[in-house]
């Protein structure tokens, strides 16, 4: 390991003898870029943000809200596995001790890796966070739990959290699924034949499984009790 002019290991670097992180309580921002390199590092970019207020970690294909009090708690105890140096009274040089985890230095790592992970607030859901032209515009793109569903080709893309959304199905798409006769069959005993609503029905599902709300529409089913209105609404949950 390269060690700086004064001999010490630079911070956020580990210590060779230990394997322990060298961090320090007044200079946090190599604390915010080891503790995102331990456990938000992709090869296609960080997993965590703050993005308006808010933490946001990938998880399933989307970022899912993270509380601050759950970030404090794995940042406490990951700073409590840390050194930091502190000049020795006796003979005066450099030496590793135990850094000290407590509320003053947690609340100051928190606060640094909230501006180090900063996603403006004008970037919106779902959108790339690379610049690559062979990338497929983002409303053409399906969330899934392990994948991106190009909707246009249907072809399967690798999960990748340079794409940022919000919203993914939990399920994965299955192209060999079986049609289903007595959802059509259901469907042509509620509608009698108007093959207008059914083709109605059958686009704004497709619009509710996207990330989309640019149409600013919302669908009125209306019929007397028992009329599969619910039977709908449970199918398209």
């Amino acid at each position: 390991m390269n060690r700086g002019d004064d001999g010490c290991i630079p911070l956020g670097q580990r210590d060779p003898a230990t394997g322990r992180l060298v961090l320090s309580p007044k200079r946090t921002l190599p604390t915010a870029e080891a503790y995102v390199r331990d456990y938000y590092n992709h090869p296609d970019g960080r997993t965590l943000h703050s993005h308006a207020g808010l933490f946001l970690a990938w998880w399933d294909n989307r970022f899912v809200e993270v509380e601050d009090e759950a970030v404090k708690h794995c940042l406490q105890e990951w700073l409590h596995r840390a050194l930091r140096y502190q000049v020795n009274r006796d003979s005066k040089e450099m030496e590793l001790v135990d850094f000290e985890s407590n509320p003053n230095t947690v609340n100051a790592a928190l606060a640094t890796l909230k501006a180090h992970v900063h996603l403006p607030v004008t970037v919106t859901s779902p959108s790339w966070l690379r610049d690559d032209s062979s990338d497929p515009t983002p409303d053409e793109l399906l969330p899934c739990r392990t994948v991106l569903l190009h909707l246009p080709t249907m072809k399967c893309l690798a999960p990748t959290p340079a794409f940022f959304t919000m919203n993914a199905l939990e399920i994965a798409p299955d192209p060999n699924a079986e049609f289903s006769m007595q959802w059509m069959e259901f469907l042509h005993q509620l509608f009698d034949g108007d093959t207008e609503a059914l083709d109605l029905l059958q686009e704004w599902c497709g619009y509710c499984l996207t990330g989309n709300t640019s149409l600013q529409k919302m669908l009125f089913l209306v019929g007397p009790r028992r009329s599969g209105k619910g039977t709908i609404a449970r199918v398209l949950t």
